[in-house]
């Protein structure tokens, strides 16, 4: 199986943060959490669209890339960048890291029979430092038609919740876009955001001995 990188770049989202929601401070609550960057894979087979591979491909990236533009506008604070120093996250807009990629010599099923010895083969994607991009994704074509959707996630920003709730979201923007389902509201509230509200500033903690 051969992996190459066809196409990297950054997705900003489609209408620019307003000023006053460029600071977002985290919770003390997400102070805490361990510093790593968490992953998820996604698989999806074949959708049997008509055409050839090269027009099925660039119909199905243009929608990806249109529908998470759309998308980080709901969640503006992913296209943003964590100030590590001050606990923050500037909302600057400067985009979530997007890599595409085509996987040669390996079926999608095949590559799912052996997935735990060729995993590391297909995500290119590095922890990297808390000031890179708090989101990285890496879409991964096969010759058949299916690809893995991967992610890589700053666990300051993500929990369980939250993360379901960015792909959820994204997917039902796609889907609407395609024309085949029901889009997300787009007055969604991201209460998640607002919880660094309800809490005091945490300075230092001290360890008491």
């Amino acid at each position: 199986m051969e992996v190459q990188i066809v196409c990297t770049k950054l997705i900003i989202p489609s209408i620019p943060t307003p000023p006053h929601l460029r600071t977002l401070k985290l919770s003390p609550i997400d102070q805490l959490k361990y510093p790593i960057k968490t992953g998820i894979l996604l698989y999806y087979s074949a959708d049997g669209s008509t055409g050839s591979t090269e027009e099925v491909e660039r119909r199905r990236m243009d929608r990806l890339e249109t529908s998470l533009s759309e998308t980080l506008t709901r969640f503006y604070p992913l296209a943003g960048r964590y100030i590590k120093d001050g606990n923050w996250v500037d909302c600057n807009d400067e985009g979530v890291e997007f890599f595409v990629a085509e996987v040669k010599g390996c079926r999608l099923s095949e590559f799912l029979s052996r997935r735990d010895e060729m995993i590391d083969q297909l995500s290119h994607l590095s922890g990297g430092e808390f000031t890179s991009p708090v989101v990285s994704i890496q879409i991964s074509m096969f010759d058949c038609g299916g690809l893995v959707m991967g992610f890589r996630l700053c666990h300051y920003l993500f929990d369980a919740f939250s993360s379901i709730s960015f792909i959820a979201s994204w997917a039902s923007t796609a889907r609407r876009r395609q024309g085949g389902g029901v889009g997300m509201d787009e007055g969604v509230i991201l209460s998640a955001w607002l919880l660094s509200s309800l809490f005091q500033q945490m300075i230092q903690i001290y360890s008491i001995r």
